[in-house]
């Protein structure tokens, strides 16, 4: 899983150095004081939508980031699943984690608003209801045939299990120890667990016999050896594996398509998230300059000081500097400062994981 993440930061016009092209200047500043290649610096593009109140926005800003939270468990879950049904198989996980036909990355880099489906002349909670839906309506899908698969393939393990075991024991039980009756071993008793057996040897070697069944350890199913019973066990064994197969190939396709499907419905949340973050934080009109980073996560509280120290000024008294240019805390903050340099941040800025 890659441990890479997208900073997606907007910032108002005349935060940009002067010189040229407002965003064309920001995006240099980002790559070189942050260290970052130019092609990992590229421009988030947000359409601007409805406009409704100010109480609204507030209530959108706090509804969103709700929202948020629960779109990453959703994601996280189902690359959890990706990975599970390929067994840890990087390249086929790589293969199946596409957005649009490109890696999350890529799409993310060239992220554009899909009009076609989420038209921009919706209200914000329009679009908002619409993402969730289907988000949340193809993560229970998934989640219920990764269920259904993973009974299955409990139950195929159990018959392959029982199958393994009576054969096991069937074929080396005669020759354990010496002087044990050829196909005297017989079912007594069984349960959906365990099966009990007898079988006839000389009491001289009882002892021995039962020493190295221990060690063995076996725990044979039920077993009724005739060729009938062979022939149901059998039966029972390829229905199972036809099941498993079946429901596995499910789970593929769905989840490769729903993984398709909800990380661009992440990023388009994400995008009206931060339209609204920056309206509240930057007022009108909504000239906004908004770009997309990636980050390693080993970098990502350099990035952030970094980001801090040249656009502190946003944030007003939270982010002062001291006569050094250094930020100092805001002393009207008192028993709450620390909350603030926690979590606030002067500028509009969000995560976006990259679980691929």
């Amino acid at each position: 899983m890659s441990n890479d993440l997208f900073y997606l930061i907007s910032l108002p016009q005349n935060a940009a150095p002067n010189g040229g092209d407002p965003e064309l200047q920001l995006e240099s500043w980002y790559a070189e004081n942050l260290n970052i290649s130019p092609s990992d610096v590229t421009p988030f593009n947000i359409p601007v939508f409805k406009i409704g109140t100010l109480d609204s926005l507030v209530q959108q800003s706090e509804e969103l980031a709700k929202l948020d939270g629960q779109f990453h468990g959703v994601v996280s879950k189902l690359s959890d699943i990706i990975d599970s049904v390929y067994e840890g198989n990087a390249a086929k996980i790589a293969s199946a984690k596409k957005v649009n036909g490109k890696s999350p990355e890529a799409y993310i880099k060239s992220f554009s608003w899909t009009s076609s489906k989420y038209r921009v002349d919706k209200s914000i909670p329009e679009l908002v209801d619409l993402l969730s839906k289907d988000t949340f309506s193809l993560d229970a899908e998934v989640r219920s045939t990764y269920a259904n698969y993973t009974a299955a393939k409990t139950n195929l393990t159990t018959v392959d299990r029982k199958q393994t075991y009576t054969k096991e024991f069937l074929s080396t039980y005669e020759t354990l120890t010496p002087m044990v009756v050829p196909r005297s071993a017989s079912l007594i008793a069984s349960d959906d667990e365990y099966a009990l057996f007898n079988t006839t040897l000389f009491k001289k070697y009882v002892n021995e016999f039962t020493l190295k069944a221990r060690e063995h350890k076996w725990t044979p199913r039920e077993f009724k050896y005739s060729e009938e019973f062979i022939a149901d066990l059998r039966q029972e064994l390829q229905k199972a594996t036809e099941q498993e197969r079946k429901l596995w190939g499910d789970v593929v396709r769905l989840s490769q398509a729903s993984y398709n499907d909800i990380i661009q419905n992440w990023t388009h949340l994400k995008a009206i998230h931060i339209f609204v973050e920056a309206v509240l934080r930057y007022g009108l009109p909504p000239n906004f300059i908004n770009t997309a980073i990636l980050v390693s996560q080993k970098h990502k509280k350099k990035v952030q000081d970094t980001l801090i120290a040249k656009f502190g000024y946003l944030g007003g008294n939270a982010f002062q500097k001291d006569k050094n240019g250094k930020l100092k805390a805001d002393t009207d903050l008192h028993e709450y400062g620390a909350i603030v340099d926690a979590e606030y941040k002067p500028f509009v800025y969000e995560e976006l994981e990259l679980f691929a």
